[in-house]
């Protein structure tokens, strides 16, 4: 090998030292700021595991809040507008409220049994007190009478106690009851008391109506006579 390669090889591998370094030393590396910015300090961890602690628990003292059940009064049974509520119609179930709702609470069932529902109540429901009402279908003033109708004489639609009808005379059999003066056929007015069920022979419902007390003679006589019929108020709605 000859002193000029030697030389070469030599001078190679020997480090350059940059400015202001000490020859034959290698160049400190120099650290990003990106990269030194990412470096946390214990006291930031610290904090931050205990940020994350405290909100876990937070969580589950809002879950746990919103968990909480309560006994209700719910209905098990269809029962419709009007009509006096019974043992039978009502249940209980431990539910989780959402804010705003106010049903009957369970230990207070007993109170609502025996009046009537101021709605019509669906099985599956829960029982609020503006569902109930005390009032009486029957006014001071009038006259609870029974009116017998064949199914063609009284409307398709489900009746309940509480609605308005019109209690129509119509010419009956044989062209009965067409002697009446026929002032005395003007329509009634009237509230379904209660709706009783077809006869299983004749089809005959018999439905007990509130009248006032001078028209219950005669929505009477039209029942007795075949010449009744009932027609339900627009709207049909509670008085």
């Amino acid at each position: 090998m000859s002193k000029t390669e030697t030389h070469s090889r030599a001078s190679s591998a020997t480090p350059i030292a940059q400015a202001g370094g000490t020859p034959g030393q290698a160049a400190p590396v120099t650290v990003p700021k990106a990269l030194r910015a990412r470096r946390r300090s214990p006291w930031a961890i610290g904090m931050s595991v205990a940020l994350i602690a405290a909100g876990g628990v937070g969580g589950a003292v809002l879950l746990e809040a919103s968990g909480q059940r309560t006994s209700v009064v719910t209905v098990v049974r269809q029962v419709p507008a009007g009509q006096e509520i019974t043992e039978r119609d009502l249940g209980e179930a431990s539910v989780a409220l959402a804010p705003g709702l106010k049903p009957v609470p369970a230990d207070e069932r007993e109170t609502v049994v025996g009046k009537r529902a101021a709605v019509g109540l669906v099985p599956g429901s829960l029982l609020s007190r503006s569902q109930v009402t005390e009032a009486s279908l029957v006014a001071e003033g009038e006259q609870v009478v029974p009116v017998g109708l064949k199914p063609a004489l009284w409307p398709a639609t489900e009746l309940a106690p509480g609605q308005r009808v019109q209690v129509v005379w119509v010419p009956g059999e044989g062209g009965t009851g067409e002697q009446q003066p026929a002032e005395d056929r003007r329509p009634v007015t009237a509230r379904v008391v209660k709706v009783g069920s077809p006869s299983p022979s004749s089809g005959v419902a018999v439905l007990d109506v509130a009248v006032a007390a001078e028209d219950g003679p005669v929505v009477l006589a039209w029942s007795a006579s075949g010449n009744a019929a009932l027609a339900l108020d627009a709207g049909g709605g509670d008085e």
